[in-house]
């Protein structure tokens, strides 16, 4: 990708943390998309700290099951950035 851009910045989280909490909170049924809103608050917290003014997730309507139309409404409610 360092090819295409300007400058490209890696951010390593660290998110096990949270899967566990989920893992043991949550309705298996929930989890994908638990886990899913939760790296994109995280993604649009650093896009915000970066001056972002939109996050690409590269999710593709249908591809897999967490991504169903109504998958991905649930999981965009979760950041205020453009995605």
């Amino acid at each position: 990708m360092a090819r295409f851009q300007h400058r490209l910045r890696l951010h390593l989280v660290p998110f096990s943390e949270v899967q566990q909490h989920i893992l043991v909170e949550a309705p298996t049924a929930y989890r994908v998309v638990l886990y899913r809103r939760y790296m994109l608050r995280i993604a649009e917290a650093i896009a915000r700290e970066e001056g972002a003014l939109a996050l690409c997730t590269g999710d593709s309507l249908g591809q897999v099951a967490s991504q169903t139309l109504e998958n991905l409404h649930a999981v965009n409610q979760a950041a205020t950035l453009l995605s």
